[in-house]
Formats: structure tokens, C-alpha cells, sequence
């Protein structure tokens, strides 16, 4: 108990760390969030008004203190771009956002684990060679380059998944989904795929194994129920 209390400590004083040093950042890198809100157009009567209507004349550590206190009642605040509500942005494109990250998740423990063990059951085969090829691949090249390279190929010079948009119906929504969920979870899946890899290689050659085979354990079994685990 003692150590769940003093690691919960050491996780709230590390986000509270956090969050100011990120709020000092922001307020420290420079730009005019009233740039923003207002047209080029405008006096400097008008961008100094707003400038007070949103407390960016109050000292950083009273800017600090205001935010993280609506923060704390459930008010996120307005966006300093475009004044919109930042509640209703995180609920409209938040869902967009946790779809693709699932679809990147399942994509490199539904995908990259298999593989992963189909390579170590074909050692030093060309499934083998094969698979950690594509592994390295994956983890060299950049991700923002991958998806560049899928849009310009895939989808603008072959004409087979759509260049943006989320696709209306789940068919279609789904085949929007591909390409983006392919480079974000690429690196996961080659990571995936050399971890799966390794390790059951280290279970294959290990000694309970060897014995479970003499005793004559089916070979699935031994695979599903000792090594995969």
C-alpha cells in the first residue's frame, strides 16, 4: 500500500512538474495567440483589449493558476485560434483520433505477433528472412515518409484507397482507415514483429519445452499453450 501511495506522490508531482514547464514553454516561444483572433486590419486598441479579455497581460504564474483551476471544474476554455469550444473540438475529432489509434493497435498485436512467431517457427527460412527484412524496413523509414509514399502511390497513381476523409458507412469507413492506420502503427509492427521473434526463440530452446516434447506434447499445444504466453 505504502508503495502504490508513494508512486500515486510521485506521479502527481511529475504531472504537476510537467504542466508547468509545458505552460512556461508555450508562453516563452514566442507568436501573438491575438494574432489569431483578430484580422491584420485591426488597431492596436482592438488587439490590446483583446489581449485583456484573455488574460494575457497577467503575470505567467496567475495565467498558470487561472487555466489549471478551470481545468479542474471541467472548463477547457475557448481555443486561441479560433475561439471555438475545446470540449466540443476533443468530442467531435477526439473519436476520430482513439478510432485510428485502435486500428493502429490491433494492427501490431494482430499482425505483428504472428508474424512474429511464424519467423521463429521458420527459422533461417526465406518466411524468416522474409519477415525480418520487412521488420527492419519498417523501423528504418520514417513514418511521415511512408504515408507520403502510400498516398502518392496507393492512392494517387493507382486510384485504390481515398487521399483523405473518414468514409461514410463502416465498408467504406474502413477503407479510409488502411492508410493511416498502416503509418502509424508501421513502427510498432516492425517492433513488434522482431520482439514476437525473439523472444520465442529464447522459449523454443528452452529446457521445459525440450522435455514437453519428449514426453510428447502436441506440437500446438506446446506453441499455444507454453511459448506464446
Amino acid at each position: 500500500m505504502k508503495r502504490v501511495l508513494a508512486r500515486t506522490v510521485y506521479m502527481v508531482i511529475v504531472l504537476v512538474l510537467s504542466s508547468i514547464a509545458v505552460f512556461y514553454a508555450i508562453r516563452l516561444s514566442g507568436g501573438d495567440a491575438v494574432a489569431a483572433r483578430v484580422p491584420a486590419s485591426a488597431s492596436a486598441a482592438e488587439r490590446e483589449a483583446v489581449r485583456e479579455q484573455l488574460g494575457l497581460n497577467d503575470p505567467f504564474h496567475e495565467q498558470y493558476f487561472d487555466y489549471m483551476g478551470r481545468l479542474f471544474t471541467g472548463d477547457l476554455g475557448n481555443s486561441l485560434t479560433n475561439n471555438a469550444d475545446i470540449g466540443k473540438l476533443i468530442t467531435e475529432h477526439g473519436k476520430n483520433s482513439l478510432i485510428l489509434g485502435v486500428a493502429a493497435f490491433v494492427l501490431v498485436f494482430g499482425v505483428g505477433i504472428p508474424l512474429g512467431m511464424l519467423a521463429s517457427l521458420r527459422r533461417n527460412s526465406w518466411w524468416d528472412g522474409g519477415i525480418m527484412t520487412f521488420s527492419v524496413a519498417g523501423m528504418a523509414v520514417p513514418n511521415f515518409w511512408l504515408a507520403i509514399m502510400m498516398i502518392w502511390i496507393l492512392a494517387v497513381d493507382w486510384d485504390l484507397f481515398p487521399t483523405s476523409g473518414k468514409g461514410e458507412g463502416t465498408l467504406d469507413g474502413i477503407h479510409h482507415l488502411i492508410l493511416p492506420a498502416i503509418a502509424l502503427g508501421a513502427f510498432g509492427l516492425a517492433a513488434g514483429m522482431r520482439l514476437s521473434r525473439s523472444a520465442m526463440l529464447d522459449v523454443l530452446d528452452s529446457e521445459y519445452v525440450k522435455l514437453a516434447r519428449i514426453k510428447g506434447v502436441p506440437e500446438w499445444k506446446i506453441i499455444w499453450k507454453h511459448c506464446l504466453r
